[in-house]
């Protein structure tokens, strides 16, 4: 049979991220020497492939199959050509070319796309479609291990202008426009600015675009026809959610009647690292004023290394990420530092114990601050404390009166301003032992 050259793909897309793709040549019969076999994309702009690879005439069918990567280098489609035109006396040469059809595909504007996660947090992040969309773009998403962090929603639906200029939006010079839908063009051009309204009419105006084009014209309801759209931001919010100690990232995958968008596959689009947490024996208390409770810490996983842990009151904040605290005195802590050792990984060796006394009336957070290890960036805020009002006595010393008829003056008065009348009921713990005056 006549030599031919065996592809892999007849069409090929590449996605902007990561930004490359593949696919495989092979000859389909003996080469009667060595061969060269060349690529090169019919629109250099567009993507970018692999200059050549060498067959050779020893080689097996196997060692003979190469793989070719095609570079994303803008969005776009055009065709790879594989060829072969040297060497001269190859008995592949000048045979007919092989022409693979390239699509590559625009990407989403992710804001961060790298995160390190706290315990008991979660992070929003914004999704936007890169360049302007000339139709709906439906997008699914996911975690790639949610026992490690989730993510939510799971699908976003972004829908291209449509407050049409002209037709729902009065003219007026320096409104920020973009094209139609129906009449984007590619490459998109963007947002733009209109500069000029051109007749008496108020139906054609010219529009400087941010890319670079100006004095551009563009009907508003001239001949019927309304090409350009009020400029809206199309971002939307996702949250992604801790769950436990690892590495996952969220991909998203597109559908739509356009085609830049139509196939999109963006995986590891959010990296993210989910940082260790402790094991607390209590993550919520209510406490008397002026009185103490302990609460024990044990690492959920074990230490990578030697690690230690800085202890801070703070006061309360949402469980978000990068939500800032400041230090409070409403609680007392003891200690305000201690080690957990690799050697004991989870065991009860591993076992700390915190201290904690309510001095005012108010409520907290513990911070809790890793350094080393797998710990090291560590820091979030397992415990929530709230310290009741309590009363002020005075003298606090317990008197001793004198028996019979022996007597003692205390005052007795509220350590914080009351919200609303409060009744404070006061007894003995022994009756017929002592009288007093308080109700």
């Amino acid at each position: 049979s006549a030599p031919e050259l065996m592809v892999s793909v007849t069409e090929l897309y590449v996605q902007e991220n990561p930004g490359v793709a593949f696919f495989t040549v092979k000859p389909t019969v003996p080469l009667n020497r060595d061969t060269i076999v060349s690529f090169e994309s019919m629109d250099p702009a567009v993507c970018s492939p692999t200059v050549s690879v060498l067959f050779l005439k020893d080689a097996t069918n196997e060692e003979n199959t190469k793989q070719v990567v095609v570079n994303h280098l803008s969005v776009g489609d055009t065709y790879v050509r594989v060829f072969i035109n040297q060497p001269l006396d190859s008995n592949y040469v000048n045979i007919d070319p092989v022409l693979i059809y390239v699509r590559t595909l625009a990407t989403l504007d992710i804001a961060p796309s790298v995160i390190t996660l706290q315990p008991l947090t979660s992070i929003s992040v914004s999704v936007a479609p890169a360049i302007e969309i000339d139709s709906i773009l439906s997008v699914s998403l996911g975690s790639t291990d949610s026992s490690v962090m989730t993510v939510s929603p799971l699908t976003l639906t972004f829908t291209p202008p449509r407050k049409l200029i002209g037709s729902g939006v009065n003219v007026a010079i320096g409104i920020r426009v973009v094209l139609a839908e129906k009449f984007q063009v590619y490459p998109r051009l963007g947002v733009g600015t209109i500069m000029r309204i051109l007749n008496d009419n108020l139906d054609l105006v010219s529009v400087h675009w941010d890319s670079g084009l100006k004095e551009q014209e563009y009907a508003i309801g001239n001949s019927g026809r309304f090409m350009l759209a009020q400029y809206e931001d199309l971002m939307q919010t996702i949250t992604i959610n801790h769950v436990f100690n690892g590495n996952a990232s969220v991909f998203f995958e597109g559908h739509a009647p356009d085609v830049n968008y139509n196939g999109l596959n963006f995986q590891n689009a959010i990296v993210v690292h989910t940082t260790p947490s402790f094991v607390c024996s209590s993550s919520d208390m209510v406490l008397q004023y002026e009185r103490s409770t302990s609460v024990t810490i044990l690492p959920r996983v074990a230490p990578s290394s030697d690690i230690s842990v800085q202890i801070r009151v703070v006061t309360v904040g949402e469980q978000k990420q990068g939500t800032i605290r400041t230090l409070s005195d409403v609680v007392q802590v003891r200690p305000q530092y201690f080690e957990m050792y690799r050697v004991d990984s989870t065991s009860v060796k591993n076992q700390r114990t915190l201290q904690f006394y309510c001095a005012k009336t108010g409520s907290v957070q513990i911070e809790f601050e890793g350094t080393g290890g797998n710990y090291d960036d560590v820091l979030y805020h397992p415990i929530q404390l709230r310290c009741l009002p309590g009363l002020l006595v005075n003298p606090s010393l317990i008197p001793v009166l004198s028996s019979p008829g022996g007597s003692a003056i205390l005052t007795v008065g509220p350590n914080v301003v009351p919200t609303e009348r409060v009744t404070i009921v006061v007894t003995a713990t022994k009756e017929g032992v002592i009288w007093h005056t308080l109700r």
